[in-house]
């Protein structure tokens, strides 16, 4: 925001809202734990008779148990990123929605402004969600933030400094 800006102005000239899923949106461990899902992680590594690192063995985040894997073998990496995927899926129908983010989904919609959920979580896990939950119409994309503005089908405006849109249909990449 520049200096003297209201949080009010800036949403006002505001064309597009991109909320993180994991927080804004809901909690997604709420139901099934992280540590819960790094310790299932961590026994599909260690049952294939790897030994994790000092890191990759207390760490309660799935996502570090997915990192040492990477540093393993492509096989393992696969595998362990399939299970924490699949674990998703199931913390995803057991999430806690934050309160409040449907009335701010739903007023950034009504107000035509373009809505993604940018995640590190599964676009999978984040669409079974938003669609379980009656939200999913509301977003223009479902992704990870590297493929984020392409799949809102905006592009940078060099000239005038902001993004111009491209499309309005929905899109969710990879899913």
């Amino acid at each position: 925001m520049t200096h003297g800006a209201t949080l009010a102005d800036v949403m006002n000239r505001s064309r597009y809202l991109l909320f993180d899923f994991d927080g804004p949106i809901c909690s997604i461990f709420a139901g099934l734990p992280a540590p819960t899902i790094a310790a299932h992680l961590r026994e599909l590594v260690i049952d294939r008779g790897i030994e994790l690192s000092a890191g990759a063995a207390t760490s309660r985040d799935p996502f570090d148990v997915l990192r040492f894997a990477a540093t393993i073998s492509p096989e393992l990496t696969r595998d362990v990123n399939d299970e924490l995927r699949a674990m998703e899926l199931r913390a995803a129908e057991v999430a806690e929605a934050t309160p409040h983010a449907r009335e701010v989904i739903e007023a950034a919609h009504q107000t035509g402004r373009g809505i993604a959920a940018v995640s590190n979580n599964s676009c999978q896990a984040v669409t079974h969600y938003l669609t379980a939950h009656g939200l999913a119409p509301y977003f223009t994309a479902i992704d990870l933030p590297q493929q984020l503005l392409r799949l809102l089908g905006a592009r940078w405006d060099q000239g005038k400094r902001r993004f111009t849109p491209r499309r309005a249909r929905p899109r969710c990449g990879g899913c």
